[in-house]
């Protein structure tokens, strides 16, 4: 085994390199639905007035996260989500 002046080295093991497939797959598809977002935003806005538009969106994302993060949302209830907003209220 070969040494230096500060004793033995230490071998380690050659890591793989990761693949980029999924990251940039991923980073990919995030930017399809942001460039499309915009064309669906110009119609939207040019169809309904703004606040109803935003309404729609707004709570579509809402389900949507609801849904996808049901199993964090159980523990919540009025109180948490009023101390959270007076946490809130009180920072700014």
């Amino acid at each position: 085994m070969p040494r230096n002046a500060r004793g033995p080295v230490i071998m380690m093991p050659m890591r793989q390199p990761r693949s980029t497939t999924l990251p940039s797959s991923l980073l990919l598809i995030g930017v399809v639905f942001w460039g499309a977002s915009f064309v669906f935003v110009k119609q939207g806005v040019a169809r309904v007035d703004a606040y109803s538009f935003l309404f729609v969106r707004f709570s579509l994302a809402a389900l949507i996260l609801a849904a996808a993060f049901a199993g964090r949302l159980r523990g919540f209830n009025a109180a948490v989500v009023w101390r959270g907003a007076v946490k809130i209220g009180r920072a700014h």
